[in-house]
């Protein structure tokens, strides 16, 4: 597992060092086994200005920010102390028309070096990394299942305004809770998931990806159970499994050097490389998704 990190400047309003918008977790998965390495996090982390209703109104700057101004990167931390052992940029290649996740892919990962540079780079500093696998099939009733991502230990004030909190993983048990005709619903032993565990990924016993943990709930459909929502509104996510991962995915293997950038309903177009950023932005402000 890994978490994003998503860093933005705002030269026109004072922003000229790198600081922190928002981080969640980060799912790493191969749609098959010959596939480029993803990472999936939920949307509304890896562009928040899409999401104006997800804020209140102290967050109205965040319309002064779009994909031009922001850098993505894949953060792998100690399972134990959570501190980041290896950093490396990602670009943004698609999100979901209508479930609150997104996918990224390792800059120059496709057309270049850059999965093997990373893969090099885990690998010599001793880093436990596997990209999971993607199950197909929905989850079942009978299945015990494993939340694991992670989770912020203190609560930062906001959007580009609280300090670095950290983010420590989490695994937690669960089972399917309730399911409707468009969502499904994990219960955890735990009573609700903490912010960060947006993105995180939901394993069988097989430790298959079945689905991850979605951030946003979507609107009620008209035939969707009571006892679905009476469980969402405790606290037990809601997942996005195999069928829409398997969309997400797919699409990130179109064309990506088009440029195009949808609104909040579409899938996010390839981000432009600028050399000049600094590297390894770890200081700054965060809010955790």
């Amino acid at each position: 597992m890994a978490t994003l990190g998503v860093f933005f400047t705002l030269p026109d309003q004072g922003v000229n060092t790198p600081e922190i918008l928002t981080r969640c977790s980060a799912t790493p998965v191969r749609q098959t086994t010959s596939s480029p390495l993803r990472f999936l996090a939920a949307a509304h982390a890896v562009v928040p200005w899409a999401f104006p209703g997800y804020h209140d109104e102290s967050h109205a700057w965040l319309k002064f920010i779009d994909e031009t101004n922001v850098r993505y990167y894949a953060e792998l931390r100690d399972p134990f102390t959570g501190a980041v052992l290896a950093q490396h940029e990602l670009i943004s290649l698609a999100r979901h028309p209508s479930r609150d996740m997104a996918a990224l892919g390792l800059k120059g990962g496709d057309d270049g070096d850059g999965e093997s540079r990373f893969l090099r780079d885990v690998g010599s500093k001793g880093i436990p990394f596997s990209p999971l696998p993607l199950r197909r099939r929905l989850i079942e009733p009978s299945e015990s299942l494993r939340i694991v991502g992670y989770e912020v230990r203190e609560q930062p004030g906001g959007l580009g305004q609280g300090e670095d909190p950290g983010m420590m993983m989490v695994r937690a048990k669960g089972d399917l809770a309730a399911r409707t005709a468009m969502q499904a619903f994990v219960g955890t032993e735990h009573a609700t998931l903490n912010p960060g565990m947006c993105g995180a990924a939901v394993l069988d016993s097989d430790f298959e990806l079945c689905g991850c943990v979605e951030g946003v709930v979507p609107t009620a459909p008209p035939e969707a159970a009571v006892e679905a929502h009476v469980r969402a509104l405790q606290g037990m996510p809601c997942v996005v499994e195999w069928k829409d991962l398997d969309t997400l995915l797919t699409a990130t293997m179109g064309d990506k050097d088009d440029g195009d950038v949808a609104g909040s309903g579409g899938d996010v177009g390839k981000q432009d490389a600028r050399e000049t950023w600094p590297k390894k932005p770890l200081s700054s402000r965060e809010e955790a998704q």
